[in-house]
């Protein structure tokens, strides 16, 4: 389903993009839990989480970000805007960014009805949808999830919101997930630069990430290596301790 990016006899695994919807995001009402535990399970099924993004209930803004993201992107998961209020406007919103209508979903709509209690009550806002798009599966109860070509709008809450994705992580897929290698050197950041350098010039598949501490003991700098392929790994990792050595630092 998704197109893989090809390097050498290696396939990458999708990219996605995360956008989180909702103007309590924006204003720290709320934490950002959604795309905390999207990351997680992202990286748990092996796709790279390369962009995410946090929008106001604003139909133009999201647009205008889903337009960047679905064409720079395998996948874009947005969270947020599917409920029956007037600041839930996700579905205008994509249908808006696919040069769509938002139309209703008869069949939905009646299974809605039919349903009674709060879901009958709301049938009208939850049963409208881009139109082109197909319905998820979804929590019980909940905003009804939908996706059109690679953008998959999911609700907000976040229960509904991990019901809907556990349901929709078959199609995603299971790709190889990233090695890392990790190691703690007590000496400030600037002491190991020059050898972190080296390794992301001589490893382009390997992600170098370095993140400062300062302890009761002093400075220290965790570094962290990032493949695909163990054997990659194994040998970036080597050679960044020999550089680091060198500079006469050690763990």
């Amino acid at each position: 389903m998704f197109h893989k990016e090809v390097t050498g006899s290696e396939s990458l695994p999708p990219t996605v993009a995360v956008v989180n919807i909702g103007n309590e995001l924006l204003a720290g009402e709320i934490r950002n839990t959604n795309g905390r535990w999207l990351g997680s399970e992202l990286d748990r099924l092996g796709l790279r989480l390369v962009t995410i993004g946090v929008l106001p209930d604003d139909i133009e803004r999201i647009a205008d970000f889903l337009n960047w993201v679905r064409f720079r992107h395998d996948v874009v998961l947005c969270t947020g805007g599917l409920g029956p209020t007037p600041d839930d406007v996700t579905r205008d919103a994509v249908a808006h960014a696919f040069g769509v209508a938002c139309v209703t979903d008869v069949e939905l709509h009646a299974k809605l009805v039919a349903a009674g209690g709060h879901m009958a009550r709301f049938a009208q806002p939850w049963s409208r949808r881009p139109e082109g798009s197909r319905s998820l599966r979804g929590a019980d109860g909940g905003a009804p999830p939908f996706a059109i070509a690679n953008v998959y709008a999911l609700a907000g809450d976040p229960a509904e919101m991990r019901a809907a994705f556990e349901a929709l992580s078959d199609e995603l897929g299971r790709w190889p997930q990233a090695r890392i290698w990790r190691r703690t050197y007590g000496v400030a950041e600037d002491r190991i630069t020059s050898a972190l350098d080296e390794i992301a010039v001589a490893w382009a598949a390997i992600t170098v990430c370095s993140y400062p501490q300062h302890t009761d003991d002093g400075p220290a700098v965790e570094v962290v290596l990032r493949a695909l392929t163990p054997s990659d790994l194994e040998r970036a990792a080597a050679e960044l301790e020999s550089s680091i050595a060198r500079l006469g630092v050690s763990t």
